[in-house]
């Protein structure tokens, strides 16, 4: 996955790519809008929840280690 500009995630891209689509959609009422608007979304969701996956198992493997590490 690739970083945005400050090194972070690129949610904050994705997330105003969904918000501007969907002010097109809003605005032109054109289903094409509407409808990226959904995909964007639905993507930005499934990433993050990826991203929710992968720290739950890094902090419960955490939990899970011996003291001594």
């Amino acid at each position: 996955m690739s970083r945005s500009r400050c090194g972070g995630p690129p949610w904050p891209s994705l997330g105003a790519c969904v918000t501007g689509t969907g002010a097109l959609a809003a605005r032109t009422g054109s289903l094409l809008f509407v409808w990226g608007a959904v995909v964007l979304y639905v993507l930005l969701v499934a990433a993050r929840l990826v991203v929710v996956r992968h720290a739950l198992r890094h902090g419960l493997g955490r939990l899970r280690a011996p003291v001594g590490r």
